[in-house]
């Protein structure tokens, strides 16, 4: 819904997707969202991201905030170049 922030976090899974364990160092991924979406560390918007990190020996990430910004379908993607790209359309309603 426009205006709404949904809390999200990073769930490391292996290089395939499949359940792999914690992940062995440090490891960060980079977000992008389409139009009509923000990625924020807060809910209010105000402080833009674009990358994520889990620590060393986890397996997820902090949370942050997927925001509806525009009504309409946009994509967001996670990737890293050691593991599989993630590629989401999220609908943003009125």
């Amino acid at each position: 819904k426009v205006g709404r922030a949904v809390a999200v976090r990073l769930h490391a899974l292996g290089p395939t997707g499949s359940y792999g364990g914690p992940v062995a160092t440090e490891t960060t991924w980079t977000l992008s969202a389409g139009p009509g979406l923000t990625i924020s560390a807060d809910a209010a918007g105000t402080m833009p991201i674009d990358t994520v990190t889990v620590a060393a020996d986890g397996q997820l990430s902090g949370y942050f905030y997927v925001i509806g910004t525009a009504e309409g379908t946009a994509t967001i993607s996670v990737s890293n170049p050691l593991y599989r790209t993630l590629d989401r359309p999220v609908r943003v309603d009125p």
